[in-house]
């Protein structure tokens, strides 16, 4: 998950928590349909690499992920350019950002976003919750067929 560390607009701790509840539900969810593989999550808050450049193990974690998280509407050049690589390395990625807050420039506004109110405790579509697991199916069927 990529984000703006510090905020206006939402608070950083609950973010992480939340999107990552969010996700854990839905692999559960996913987890309980009869003819589809398990699943399991990692979820990673992306974080510069210890003794190497900071951008390093960030893109390293951006190319090896299913799915990419990130909170853009800040407009942190940082997390501008993490989606910019999830995106060239064709990793499936989820912008969010708070409801009311404007959506990014004209290169990333055409992608989907999930609306979100209260740090991501609640989202805005009544279908987001079914929307992440549908999500989940489809990274996991793009991976199944590139290990082949």
């Amino acid at each position: 998950m990529g984000y703006q560390f510090e905020s206006e607009h939402y608070d950083s701790t609950r973010l992480k928590q939340n999107i990552e509840t969010s996700f854990k539900n839905a692999v559960t969810e996913y987890n309980k349909r009869p003819f589809d593989p398990c699943v399991s999550l990692e979820f990673k808050p992306l974080a510069a690499g210890y003794g190497e450049h900071l951008f390093n193990e960030i893109a390293r974690d951006i190319i090896s992920a299913d799915i990419a998280v990130f909170e853009a509407p800040d407009l942190n050049s940082n997390v501008m350019v993490e989606m910019g690589v999830a995106l060239t390395w064709g990793v499936r990625v989820l912008p969010i950002k708070a409801a009311g807050r404007p959506k990014p420039p004209s290169d990333v506004s055409g992608h989907t976003w999930a609306d979100y109110e209260d740090s991501a405790s609640r989202f805005c579509d009544p279908d987001h919750q079914s929307k992440v697991v549908h999500m989940i199916q489809r990274a996991i069927r793009k991976k199944g067929k590139s290990s082949v």
